[in-house]
């Protein structure tokens, strides 16, 4: 059992980081397309996925949208992981 509780955890670590980096590569893909981004937002979810709905249709915004969504995305599932595994850790280690 202490190994799955450790798997989950690792596995939303592991979603948080990607969470991190999509999101930074989102809001340096913003900051170069001279969006007007507010700075103290920026950080919550679902903030860029809102400013790359409001860019012109293209290709390369689609994707931008895509790794925006899956950012959110992403960040949900670590939070509720850690959420979920946390407490558990610390009761497998004792």
């Amino acid at each position: 059992m202490r190994t799955v509780i450790e798997i989950a955890f690792a596995c939303a670590m592991l979603f948080a980081v990607f969470a991190v980096v999509t999101h930074v590569i989102v809001y340096a893909a913003l900051r170069r397309r001279r969006v007007e981004i507010q700075s103290w937002r920026s950080g919550m979810p679902g903030y860029l996925y809102r400013l790359c709905e409001q860019l012109p249709p293209s290709v390369v915004n689609t994707r931008l949208m895509w790794l925006a969504k899956f950012s959110d995305i992403a960040f949900l599932f670590a939070f509720v992981g850690a959420i979920i595994t946390g407490p558990l850790i610390g009761q497998v280690t004792r």
